[in-house]
This record gives structure tokens, sequence and C-alpha cells, in this order.
């Protein structure tokens, strides 16, 4: 019998242990546009960016409900401890004279109790501020579009920008490990060389220092690719403890010139905001002239008073209480703010003047930026291609090296001197691939196409 619990126990065990390994190894892979899709789903910056479109479209419900009928209903109840009293002359031939009394008489008027039911209804006929102001809140609710959409196209930038950084620096882990196994094997070679009297101790040497630097390196390489692994992941807001992986390659990415226009002004984000910011300070204006129009409003109420002595009394709702309802119609017209007004426009005409001048400095940077951006990319492209045939020369001189100084023709300093010049050239190489790509992105960034691009 204890043989099975223990058999039941294990297997009970190895089966906890296999699904909990499981989990531990579950790996999320993700093409660059997945990791966008992820980014403009799950970071806090774009959830909050939503978060605004839905506060602005409440905005527009709470405005609108402005010209829709209120009805407000109020009970009063009140125990008058001391009843208020004034003061009449004491004059004889009238109906309350009092011989006794002096010049003066007190009366107090009302009862111990009185209270009040009613309930009101108005309805806005016509205010040419509540008019505007249903046009600016939808307004208001545009431009809390237009930010969402400037959040979304800078999130696609920087999880881009951390995307290739994370390819670039695996291509670069590789070429470390490449490296150091390439050093391995020629240390392994010249230490038998020099065993077998064909090499000098200085040229295990050599070489041996060469290997233990690019071993450093590599080891501070991996603690920079990991900060990069968790860079991207911040800028998507993926768990800083998952395990990402990415699937796509530096091969698979179109590093050549874009064909076609350069793009269209108006589809910058943020020549977008300042038109709607226009409109708004228009709207502005509007508002604050419609105010000195009169208002109107329709006005109606309905309810029920009374006054009693004793509490019974104050409840006797089939005697004690007396209705009353009126209809009717409330004007106000403005006549004078001290010219309150006058100014607000005076500030509003200045802010959208202001605005007018951005839209006018944005256009006329949108070219100058394109064509730095262009020529960024240009620039990028061709230290590409140098660095590319930098490496494939360095490769070729390592080799050619290496192979002389094997048949004895050739220096260990010039061995290691190749070395050195190869990895500089790899390192270069995958230096300008990386500027490369981020120059793509910045160009598609001032053409205004980065959001939604492939």
């Amino acid at each position: 019998m204890n043989v099975k619990k223990r058999l039941l126990s294990f297997a009970a065990a190895l089966s906890l242990g296999v699904f909990l390994g499981g989990s531990a190894l579950a790996q999320d892979k993700m093409t660059l546009q997945q990791c966008v899709d992820y980014a403009l789903k799950h970071h806090a910056e774009v959830q909050n960016a939503d978060v605004d479109v839905r506060i602005a479209k409440a905005k527009v419900g709470e405005t609108r409900a402005i010209g829709l009928p209120q009805i407000n209903a109020q009970a009063t109840w009140n125990n008058n401890l001391s009843l208020r009293k004034t003061q009449m002359p004491n004059v004889e031939g009238s109906p309350f004279y009092d011989p006794n009394a002096g010049e003066m008489l007190e009366f107090a008027f009302g009862t111990k109790f009185d209270g009040a039911l009613g309930a009101e209804l108005s309805q806005l006929l016509f205010d040419g501020s509540y008019i505007v102001g249903l046009q600016a809140s939808s307004t208001y609710q545009e431009l809390a579009k237009r930010q969402s959409v400037k959040t979304k196209i800078d999130r696609v930038d920087a999880v881009k920008r951390a995307y290739f950084l994370v390819l670039v620096n695996g291509k670069r882990k590789t070429l470390f490990d490449s490296n150091l196994e390439r050093l391995e094997k020629l240390l392994n070679e010249t230490d038998h060389m020099w065993k077998q009297g064909f090499a000098e101790k200085i040229d295990v040497d050599r070489i041996r220092v060469n290997y233990n630097n690019v071993k450093a390196q590599r080891d501070q390489f991996v603690r920079v690719h990991s900060l990069s692994q968790l860079a991207l992941k911040f800028q998507m807001g993926y768990p800083l403890d998952g395990d990402l992986a990415l699937v796509e390659r530096l091969e698979d990415y179109d590093l050549t010139l874009p064909s076609g226009s350069q793009g269209n002004f108006d589809n910058r984000i943020e020549k977008q905001l300042l038109d709607v910011n226009i409109k708004l300070a228009k709207l502005n204006i509007r508002q604050y002239q419609v105010q000195y129009l009169p208002t109107l409003s329709f006005i109606g109420s309905v309810g029920y008073n009374t006054n009693a002595d004793q509490t019974s009394e104050f409840f006797n709702f089939k005697q004690g209480w007396l209705d009353y309802s009126l209809v009717g119609l409330r004007v106000n017209v403005p006549i004078f703010d001290g010219l309150s007004k006058h100014y607000k426009i005076r500030q509003a005409r200045m802010e959208k003047l202001k605005y007018e001048q951005q839209r006018k400095m944005l256009r006329q940077s949108f070219n100058v930026e394109y064509s730095q951006a262009l020529n960024d990319l240009k620039t990028a492209l061709d230290m590409l291609q140098v660095q590319e045939q930098n490496r494939e020369l360095a490769n070729e001189v390592f080799r050619v090296t290496k192979m002389k100084f094997q048949e004895g023709i050739g220096s260990n300093q010039e061995l290691v001197d190749a070395d050195n010049s190869l990895t500089e050239a790899q390192t270069n190489y995958f230096t300008a691939l990386y500027d490369a790509l981020v120059a793509k992105v910045a160009l598609a960034k001032a053409t205004g196409s980065l959001y939604g691009a492939p």
C-alpha cells in the first residue's frame, strides 16, 4: 500500500512538473506587425488616449443634456420655533387699536408648522451658447481622437525602433559567438604550432589576449542585448518577465529608397491637430459673441403648501394642503457686463491667430523635414553598402592572412590585426544596418504614413 501511494505521489508530482514546465516555457513568437498591434492594444499610454476619447464622447452627451427638459422636485417642512414678528402703530380708529397698549403693537404672522411639496419643469427654448457648445463638444471629441492617433503614431515609432534594435543586437550576439569560436580555434591551432616548434609563445599570448578581450566584450554585450529586449517589452506594454521571441529576420526588410511622391501634408497628424484647434478657436469666438443675445426658457411648476399649528394638522393632506400651478416664459437679456465678453473675444481671436501661425510654420517645415529624412536614409543606405563591402574585404583579408601565418610566411601580429579589423568591420556593418532601418521609419513618420504602414 505504501509503495502504491508513493507511485501515485510521484506520478502527480511528475504531472505537475510537466504542467508547470510547459507554462514556464510558453513563448510568444511575434512579427513586427504583431508587436505593433500588441502595443496599440495594451500599452498604458494608448489605453489612456482611448479613455480620453470616451471621456470626450461623454462630454458631448453632457452638453446635449442641457437642452433637454429639466425636472426637479422639492419638499420642505419647517417647525417655526419662534414666529417672525412685526410692529404697527397703535393708532386710535384702526381695527387693531388697543387703548391699554403702548404706541406700537406687535403681531406674529404664520403658524408653528408650514411645508410645501412641488415640482418644476424648465425647457430651454433658445440659447446661442448652447448651440455653439454642442458644436464645440463634438469638435472636442474630434480633437481627442486626433490626439489618440498621435499617441499611436509615437507608439508605433518607438516599437519599431526597439524591435529593429533587438534584431540587430541578436545578430551581433551571434557574431560575437562566431568570433569567439573562430578565435578559440585559432588559439588552439597556434598553441599546437607552438608545441610543435612552428610558432612562438608570444604568438599564442597575443591571440589569447584577443580572445579574452572579445569574450569580455561578448559578456558585456549579452547584458546590453537583454536590456534592449526589456526596452522592446516596455514599449509594447508587454510583461517584462514574459518570454517574447521575434520570428522575423533582418533580411526580410526592404532597404531601398521608396518611390512615389513625398507624401501629403494633410496626412501629418500635427497638421490635423492644428486644424481642429483652429476650429475650436473659431467656435470659442462665436460662443462669446452669441452671449450678447437673449435666452428664452419655458417654465412650469405644480405643488402644494400648508400651514398648521399642530403636527396632526400638518399631515392632514385632505384639508390642510393647498395646491398651486403655473406656466410661463423666462427671458434673460444681457445689457452690460463691463466689456468682459469683448475682451474674451479678443483673447480667443489671438489664440486662433497663434494656431494659424503654427500651421503655417508646419507647412513650411514639412518639405524640409521630408528632404532631411530622405537624405538621412540615402546616407544610411550608402554607408550600409560601404560597410558591407568592408566586411567582405575584411573577411577575405583575415582568410588570406591566416593562411599565410599557417604556412609560415606571415606574422602573428598581422593575423591579430586582421582579426580585429574583421570584428570592427562586422560591428560597423550592423550599426549601419540599424541606422538604415531607423532612417526608413523616420521617413515614413515624416510623410505621415507610419501608422498603418507595413
